[in-house]
């Protein structure tokens, strides 16, 4: 499996349930406070988890380089 595919992958699966979350959050529907509390820690998990990702690909092509 070619890393770049998967690495693009990844950044398109987070990209694209942002984008769901904020189409939720934004077109009326947040059934309640519980549930957009619900969706920002969605959000947040999804910003958490392409941080650590970008970390670790950005480690792992330093180590290639060296």
């Amino acid at each position: 499996m070619d890393p770049l595919w998967l690495t693009d992958k990844v950044y398109k699966l987070i990209r694209e349930k942002r984008e769901q979350l904020a189409q939720i959050m934004v077109s009326g529907g947040v059934k309640n406070m519980e549930h957009y509390q619900n969706l920002r820690g969605q959000v947040e998990v999804l910003d958490y988890f392409e941080s650590e990702f970008q970390n670790i690909i950005g480690k792992a092509t330093k180590d290639i380089d060296e």
